[in-house]
């Protein structure tokens, strides 16, 4: 589910179809590790992924607490950081990044 919203808000953002050129992974390359939004779609998918994989692969209930605290401890430190106010505004790299993709 976090790894098609994640594309879909690449999507969105961009304005672009989905395709399964290189043009379009690039783009969504570029968009996880350079937009901020992208960088924390791809953080939530990263934290649900290791929650999943946590939960199946412990079977004692008190390890599945402290999964379960240690993932909400990783939530909130992602939440104080994206409060925090950005240095520069992402705005223009959305458009160069969505100039750059329509050219493609």
């Amino acid at each position: 589910m976090s790894a098609a919203t994640l594309v879909l808000t690449y999507i969105d953002v961009t304005g672009l179809s989905f395709s399964g050129d290189a043009a379009f992974g690039a783009g969504l390359g570029q968009f996880v590790t350079e937009i901020e939004l992208g960088r924390l779609w791809l953080l939530q998918l990263m934290l649900a992924a290791m929650t999943t994989v946590l939960c199946f692969a412990v079977r004692d209930r008190r390890w599945v607490l402290l999964a379960l605290v240690g993932e909400m401890l990783l939530i909130e430190t992602a939440r104080v950081d994206r409060v925090r106010p950005a240095r520069r505004s992402s705005r223009g790299r959305v458009d160069g990044l969505v100039r750059s993709c329509r050219g493609c």
